[in-house]
């Protein structure tokens, strides 16, 4: 008999495939780092940073408030502490690069 596929199988077929493609965008972003690193601060200081502090602005400003109006209502509290995350890795990204220059 054949048996049909529970969901089971395809969360841990879901899982192992986001697995891989994690590990491909961390390895693409270190070979990329590398990359830049290789181009020079100055480089990094010149073209890259002035569209991180871009990004830095826009999370502070706008994606910050929002996620907080957002945590006040318990059914949108998850979308309101996805935002305050994504937006700390923007700020940590721009102190990291502030430190780097």
């Amino acid at each position: 008999m054949h048996e049909q596929p529970t969901s089971s199988n395809w969360k841990d077929a879901a899982a192992g495939l986001g697995g891989c493609l994690l590990y491909l965008i961390v390895a693409f972003g270190v070979l990329t780092l590398f990359g830049v690193l290789l181009r020079g601060v100055g480089w990094i200081a010149e073209n890259i940073y002035p569209w991180v502090m871009l990004a830095t602005a826009i999370a502070l400003i706008v994606v910050v408030p929002i996620s907080l109006l957002l945590s006040i209502f318990r059914k949108s509290r998850g979308v309101g502490s996805v935002g305050l995350l994504l937006s700390s890795y923007v700020v940590g990204l721009n102190l990291w690069m502030w430190s780097l220059i």
